[in-house]
C-alpha cells in the first residue's frame, strides 16, 4: 500500500501494489477496443492471460534476486508477503 506520491496518500490510487492490476485493467480496455476489429476474441483473452503469467514470473524472479535467493519456490510467497507487509507497515522504500 506504499505510494511515493504524497498527494495520493489518502486515496492510494498510485501505490506500488496496485500497479499490476492497473496494467491489467489498461490491457483489458485496450482489448475491448480491439475487439471491434479482431474477430477472434480467444486471442485477446489469451493475450490478457499471458500478461498475468509473464508478470507473475517476472515478479518472482525480481523478488528472489532482491532477497538473494537462487530461485523462487512456491513456499517463498509467504516469506515475501510477510516481508512486504513489514516493510509497508514501516513505510520503508524497498523498491
Amino acid at each position: 500500500d506504499w505510494t511515493p506520491n504524497t498527494t495520493d496518500a489518502g486515496g492510494r490510487r498510485y501505490d506500488f501494489g496496485r500497479q499490476p492490476a492497473i496494467a491489467q485493467w489498461n490491457l483489458q480496455c485496450l482489448a475491448g477496443a480491439l475487439a471491434t476489429r479482431i474477430p477472434d476474441h480467444d486471442r485477446l483473452r489469451a493475450g490478457l492471460a499471458a500478461y498475468a503469467d509473464a508478470y507473475a514470473a517476472a515478479h518472482a524472479r525480481m523478488t528472489a534476486a532482491k532477497l538473494g535467493l537462487a530461485s523462487w519456490r512456491d513456499d517463498d510467497d509467504t516469506l515475501a508477503r510477510d516481508l512486504f507487509r513489514i516493510l509497508g507497515d514501516g513505510s520503508v522504500d524497498y523498491i
